[in-house]
């Protein structure tokens, strides 16, 4: 029978570090290791949920650091079915400006996961059912196309396909949008019509550099950009080049990648947020 009862009487934590094979690169950033944190719900009915969230390598012991000392102590005790109590009292771990935003935010994530995960258990029931959804089944895409792996694009997209997912969020960025969208037609021929290819720049290209990916990637079926970098942020291959925000050149990236980006009030940094949001469409 389902429980009544759901009390919290531990939170357990256990990071994970592993080794890659070798070293995956986007446009700005690499990985060494993969990393998360397993965290348990122990309640004192017996039921256990369980979650790994968190791939912030370099700042897991951080975020372990809050859900042991910031976190658990404000659950303990409480009603894990009152999920929204307990998302309330682990919230204030998010309130520390002077330190890393995502600290707290995976925290709270990696707690919340499992939180739900003991009440899916404690009801015997799936979680997709307990939200609301009407299927067990969804389409999933995975993360591919980095640079200076030893796999072809082509061995990359078929083992993709082999295994059955949908689709995969390609990396590009980290070369010129001419070399990458070379790339990019590489791996549609292999995959296909079917197969849903995503651009995904990591904050490696300007507006200018979309616009130009664009027609040089020719009839790529579905584009979507996420991440153009922040004037703060730009890299030495964008040194002197200004953003085009309000000119003809950002009208003009708009129009390539489908459809007109919603217009701000005018501000610079909100107009590089506007565009910094995903945008879908269709290349000309």
């Amino acid at each position: 029978m389902p429980l009544r009862d759901l009390t919290i009487r531990e939170i357990e934590t256990i990071p994970i570090r592993v080794p890659l094979r070798q070293t995956y690169r986007g446009s700005f950033y690499q990985m060494t290791h993969r990393a998360t944190i397993l965290t348990r719900i122990h309640t004192r009915e017996g039921i256990t949920g369980e979650a790994f969230v968190g791939d912030e390598d370099h700042m897991n012991d951080q975020i372990e650091r809050v859900i042991r000392d910031e976190i658990a102590p404000r659950l303990i005790g409480e009603d894990a079915f009152a999920t929204e109590r307990c998302w309330e009292l682990a919230r204030p771990a998010t309130f520390d400006i002077l330190r890393d935003r995502r600290i707290g935010l995976v925290a709270c994530a990696a707690v919340d996961t499992a939180t739900w995960d003991a009440v899916g258990k404690a009801l015997d029931q799936p979680l997709w059912r307990l939200w609301g959804g009407y299927r067990n089944r969804v389409p999933v895409i995975r993360t591919g196309g980095y640079y200076g792996t030893d796999v072809p694009i082509a061995a990359e997209i078929a083992a993709a396909r082999e295994a059955g997912v949908a689709g995969m969020k390609f990396k590009v960025g980290g070369r010129t949008p001419e070399e990458d969208a070379r790339r990019f037609i590489e791996a549609r021929k292999a995959a296909g019509d079917d197969f849903v290819l995503i651009a995904d720049a990591n904050q490696g290209y300007t507006p200018d550099d979309c616009g130009a990916f664009c027609p040089a990637g020719g009839r790529l079926r579905l584009v979507l950009f996420r991440g153009t970098v922040p004037l703060a942020q730009r890299s030495p291959r964008h040194a002197g080049r200004a953003l085009p925000v309000g000119r003809p050149g950002l009208r003009r990236s708009e129009r390539i990648i489908g459809g007109r980006m919603p217009r701000s009030d005018g501000r610079i940094g909100h107009r590089l947020l506007q565009f910094r949001r995903i945008v879908v469409g269709r290349s000309h």
